[in-house]
């Protein structure tokens, strides 16, 4: 139901305000005259009190005229409807007046056709306000429940950098973000769930852990990424956000978290790098551990050595894997173990930078080969936590001895599988195109994409085999079947299996059966071969 328009009647004179009061039927309006006043102070308490639509006053009253009492009325309250009532004599100085947000005028003596008309139009101005206040009431509310996504939309655009920084200040005010200054420092928290038993856990344990971070870095943006990692953004220069994450880590070692802090920035708009930074920290938890804070200016010191030393070594690894030379692979892998400081402090870590690169290595071998995506996540994972349990020196080299090991297994199993079905594939397009003329194992290898002379090696090593004693073979097994329907010469067979010179393919038949074209077509009893 909707809500009454209320009305005040303010005059001196108890008759007119009684004749106002009953020239026309109000309840039929939805109109409502909540009060009346004989003077202006009595109508700004009423105002006050009811908080008025319409307002009728006279303009000829005591202590205050009508035309001070409406302008006093609009500076206040300018949503308020006015109506002045007044004489003929006062009429157009009262006209005069209208800029200051008069409705309208009514001279006396009141008519109830007038005073009806003016109500009715004014009825109409106020529902359509309430009409568009209610909407926009409406909007803000979604805005308002929305609001958290925007800004969450906002930071993630932020921290990948794509926004334009002097519209994005005007955007930030809007959504009532303050990022001002010249410091800004990011922090990466990833929840490890490994042994989470569904996506609903992982995803209820990070929304728990997003709850506590908003709780502790208090003052900070805290907000999910694109990967559901819980991102700190540091606008304080006085917070030490490394420290203020170690805090974090200690308050929460019952989570498998590990966290990543990039290095400090001056300006909004390299946000994004020192986000950038905290991923790549995060990375270095197969070196460090989990339950850890990583700074990322920490990091390249640890892996110089191992990434500028060991480059020729890596390569030389690199190929003895696809290559399958297990002996060579492991030589490789323990040359850059040795180069290894065993001594340093963060010989731990850079043991398990080592393996974990070799690890990595493995499993992009194994995804080139061709092994799916599903078995690499999964081993990926196995790996990771494997690695970490790495303390000691003897440990790495068993462990990635072992892992080579396999990889090359698995590498030759795969490669395997791709032969035999690559060798299926070339004997059914044989057996599909035996009638051509044309068909050699250059021409097939030129279908297939393949070097004909791996096809050649190949195709021997499956089939037990050569190529063209395959072709030969179907050929001499469908012309057994067309000279048996006896409709067919030997020249006609000769060319319907793909032989368009008789003699050679009588010569053929004769050497594969063991007996003549026309002696094989007279024999009243076949032979068992045939």
């Amino acid at each position: 139901m909707n809500e009454k328009i209320k009305l005040i009647i303010v005059d001196d004179e108890y008759l007119e305000r009684n004749l106002l009061k009953n020239c026309i039927e109000w309840d039929k309006l939805d109109i409502e005259i909540v009060g009346e006043a004989s003077n202006a102070d009595e109508a700004l308490k009423l105002i006050e009190q009811n908080r008025p639509d319409i307002i009728f006053t006279d303009i000829n009253m005591p202590v205050m005229n009508g035309l001070k009492f409406s302008k006093l009325v609009k500076e206040k309250y300018p949503e308020i409807k006015i109506v002045v009532v007044t004489g003929f004599d006062d009429f157009q100085n009262a006209q005069k007046s209208i800029k200051m947000g008069i409705s309208d005028f009514i001279v006396k003596p009141i008519s109830d056709d007038e005073v009806y008309k003016s109500v009715l139009k004014l009825k109409e101005q106020i529902e359509k306000r309430r009409s568009d206040n209610e909407e926009y009431s409406a909007l803000r509310r979604q805005f308002l429940e929305n609001l958290p996504y925007i800004r969450e939309k906002f930071y993630n655009e932020l921290i990948l950098g794509e926004f334009d920084e002097k519209k994005e200040y005007e955007h930030m005010m809007f959504l009532g973000i303050n990022l001002r200054g010249n410091f800004y420092q990011v922090a990466a928290i990833e929840c490890i769930q490994e042994t989470a038993e569904n996506e609903e856990t992982r995803f209820l344990n990070t929304i728990q852990l997003l709850n506590k971070a908003r709780s502790f870095f208090r003052g900070m943006i805290v907000f999910l990424d694109t990967m559901s990692r819980i991102i700190v953004i540091n606008n304080d220069e006085n917070t030490d956000l490394y420290e203020k994450c170690e805090g974090f880590m200690d308050k929460n070692m019952d989570a498998d978290i590990c966290i990543g802090v990039g290095t400090i920035k001056d300006k909004l708009n390299q946000i994004s790098i020192s986000y950038k930074e905290a991923l790549e920290a995060l990375n270095y938890k197969v070196a460090v551990g989990r339950n850890s804070v990583i700074l990322h200016s920490n990091i390249r010191a640890s892996g110089k050595k191992i990434y500028e030393d060991t480059e020729s070594l890596t390569e030389e690894l690199t190929f003895s894997i696809k290559s399958r030379l297990t002996d060579k692979a492991i030589a490789a892998a323990d040359a850059i173990l040795d180069s290894i400081d065993i001594k340093s402090e963060g010989a731990v870590k850079a043991i398990r930078i080592a393996v974990g690169n070799i690890a990595a290595l493995c499993l992009k071998t194994l995804l080139e080969s061709g092994k799916d995506i599903d078995f690499i996540y999964k081993e990926n994972i196995r790996v990771n936590s494997e690695v970490m349990k790495i303390s000691t020196m003897p440990e790495a080299r068993e462990y990635v001895k072992a892992l080579i090991k396999e990889t090359i297994d698995i590498s030759n199993s795969v490669n395997q599988h791709k032969i035999s079905d690559m060798v299926q594939e070339v004997k059914k397009y044989i057996d599909e195109h035996y009638n051509d003329h044309n068909l050699s194992l250059t021409s097939v290898a030129g279908k297939m994409y393949l070097n004909p002379s791996y096809l050649s090696r190949t195709f021997k090593k499956e089939a037990g085999m050569s190529f063209i004693e395959y072709l030969t073979s179907v050929r001499m097994e469908k012309a057994m079947e067309l000279l048996r329907k006896d409709e067919y010469r030997a020249f006609e067979v000769a060319e319907l299996v793909g032989i368009p010179d008789a003699n050679y393919f009588c010569s053929c038949f004769k050497k594969y059966y063991g007996v003549n074209v026309s002696d094989f077509k007279r024999a009243d009893k076949r032979p068992d071969r045939f």
